[in-house]
């Protein structure tokens, strides 16, 4: 058994430590799950409201930290589904200044 302490491996999107069942399906970076989802997706404010989180001082994450929103808009994704939640990003895309 060796006498070095474990080191858990951080996540490189949002800087927290990685469980084992945690990891995204890429076996060279650890990236959490729901951190590489809304990486591609954008955070949670920008999936409710482009205008009002993007658009203004809170930001894509909604005032939260980078974990927090990745896990909400996880939750919301899995709500909502994933058509849903790709139709609200390609509205963003289409029509930045709408809501």
């Amino acid at each position: 058994m060796s006498d070095t302490p474990y080191m858990r491996e951080m996540c490189l999107l949002c800087d927290e430590p990685m469980e084992v069942d945690q990891r995204s399906a890429s076996d060279v970076v650890a990236i959490h799950r729901e951190c590489a989802l809304r990486n591609v997706t954008g955070g949670i404010g920008h999936l409710l409201s482009h205008r009002t989180f993007c658009m203004g001082d809170k930001g894509p994450d909604a005032g939260m930290d980078y974990r927090t929103s990745a896990l909400m808009v996880a939750l919301y994704i899995k709500r909502v589904g994933v058509e849903a939640a790709l139709d609200s990003v390609q509205k963003h895309k289409e029509h930045p200044d709408d809501g």
